[in-house]
């Protein structure tokens, strides 16, 4: 049994303890910052007020390309989110490009001959094992490059048609396995380590060239592989990159493909001419991003290199924002129909596009203050309008219904809390655009055909959709719509009421 004595004494013991210990805190002068934890914390501050200045551009809609990368790596180290997938959908892809850099060939001196019309010439190589790939992928970075126009035919560079005054470096031989057009570029390439046997250039072009061969000019989803690599391409070489850095460039397209319906977007970037201060083998369309898990669902959800491709696309071709939609307004949904491809075979098809329109139009609503709404639906074939007036169009909607197909990549232009509805033929289906809707915040659902009886046998893939199916869907999409719309409004109640007129 403990004694009261020694409760006591510990008791007293403590109280003593702690009563020196606060007058020696009192009594203990505040120690003063050193010059460097003062300069700490003022970093700290000015970051926050740099987040607090981004956050509101964000919300305005006015961020430009750096504003996103400096936006993204402030809040890196904030949202566990980042550190899992921003190797592969975020800026984080970037800084691996920028960092996985091995030098292929150089000057070891330069010659006292040289003058302006034959400088040294310099490459880098940039080469990165993506997640999911069974190969390496990679883009070349070259100052002053030699072209020789002569030496080309048509849309094939010849062995020496391009060349640098340069020593070819062992890494070239053990490193350079490059995929797709890469590999006839390189080949493409000859060095010399002196000026005594090459032609002079006859002009001289500052500025950057990048040379890309297109994954086609007809199929949306394969030419955005294409223009979205070229985007990320001078992002790696731009850091911070402002609006003019991504259009002051040149590009050279070097396959036989006819413009195609998205050639516009090319023009946002550069302009076509030949030659060559400072030239960038762009990374093939293969190995872009939005390719990854194509056949299954991808575990990430965000996406910021492509929420600043499409955010420069639509500020560059000043396409306003999508305007919030009042309660009292109808849901705006775009059905996606296929009746014009030219020259081209239409593969996948809904055959009852026309009745799943009147359908939609005598049987969904959506409701406020018991005032029933009906949707505002809308039919459109792309193939029949511009590229820009097809974006106009998406962007002011609140449901995308389709059949699968590359059409389904013009979900990137839709606003945020947006439904895609992806219709599939029978034994067929993929993840693709459900995945770039989870990476550019959209909401998804899809109807899948699994009746023989649905097929159609006048085209491989066209498809009977089941209408009371099909509905079913879409009331799903609309209750979503109506659910962002209601926590929206209430968010801002609490700040403004809301005045309906």
């Amino acid at each position: 049994m403990i004694s009261w004595n020694v409760v006591i004494i510990v008791i007293t013991t403590t109280l003593i303890a702690i009563y020196f210990y606060g007058v020696i805190i009192i009594l203990t002068p505040p120690r003063r910052r050193n010059r460097s934890e003062e300069a700490i914390i003022s970093k700290i501050a000015d970051a926050e007020e740099e987040i607090a200045r981004l956050t509101a551009k964000l919300n305005t809609n006015s961020l430009s390309v750096s504003d996103h990368e400096i936006l993204y790596w402030e809040n890196a180290g904030r949202d566990e989110h980042y550190t899992q997938c921003d190797d592969d959908f975020g800026f984080g892809l970037i800084d691996r490009w920028r960092k996985l850099k091995t030098q292929y060939c150089k000057l070891d001196e330069t010659p006292q001959s040289l003058d302006d019309l034959t400088p040294p010439t310099q490459i880098n190589c940039h080469k990165i094992l993506q997640t999911g790939h069974s190969g390496t992928d990679n883009f070349c970075h070259f100052n002053n490059l030699y072209f020789d126009v002569e030496k080309t035919h048509g849309t094939h560079f010849a062995h020496g048609s391009l060349y640098g005054l340069c020593k070819r470096l062992p890494a070239w031989d053990t490193e350079g396995q490059f995929q797709l057009y890469l590999n006839e570029l390189m080949s493409a390439v000859a060095t010399h380590d002196t000026n005594k046997n090459i032609n002079k250039c006859t002009k001289k072009l500052s500025g950057r060239t990048i040379i890309i061969k297109r994954d086609g000019s007809h199929n949306m989803y394969h030419s955005f592989s294409d223009i979205i690599n070229l985007f990320i391409s001078i992002l790696i070489h731009t850091k911070g990159a402002t609006v003019e850095e991504m259009k002051n460039n040149r590009i050279i397209l070097f396959d036989d493909a006819d413009d195609g319906p998205f050639y516009p977007i090319w023009d946002l970037f550069g302009k076509n001419v030949l030659c060559l201060e400072e030239v960038i083998f762009g990374i093939p369309g293969g190995s872009n991003l939005i390719w990854k898990d194509f056949w299954k669902p991808n575990k990430c959800y965000n996406s910021p290199i492509l929420k600043a491709f499409v955010r420069y696309v639509l500020s560059e071709w000043k396409i306003r924002p999508h305007k919030r939609r009042l309660p009292d307004q109808p849901i705006r949904a775009v059905f996606s129909i296929r009746k014009h491809k030219a020259n081209t075979k239409i593969i996948r098809r809904v055959v009852n596009e026309d009745t799943l329109i009147t359908l939609m139009r005598e049987n969904l609503f959506t409701t406020s203050a018991n005032i029933t709404i009906p949707i505002n639906i809308t039919a459109v074939d792309f193939g029949t309008i511009s590229f820009k007036e097809q974006i106009e169009i998406i962007q002011q909607s609140d449901i995308l219904i389709g059949m699968h197909g590359a059409g389904m990549t013009h979900l990137m232009w839709m606003p945020d809390e947006s439904v895609v509805v992806e219709l599939f033929p029978k034994e067929w289906h993929s993840s693709g655009f459900r995945n770039l809707a989870k990476w550019l915040g959209k909401r998804y659902l899809s109807w899948q055909n699994v009746h023989h009886k649905n097929v159609n046998h006048e085209g491989e893939l066209w498809t009977h959709v089941e209408e009371d199916e099909f509905l079913e869907v879409m009331r799903a999409a609309i209750k979503i719509v109506e659910n962002f719309y209601l926590g929206v409004v209430r968010s801002d109640k609490e700040k403004k009421p809301l005045k309906l007129d």
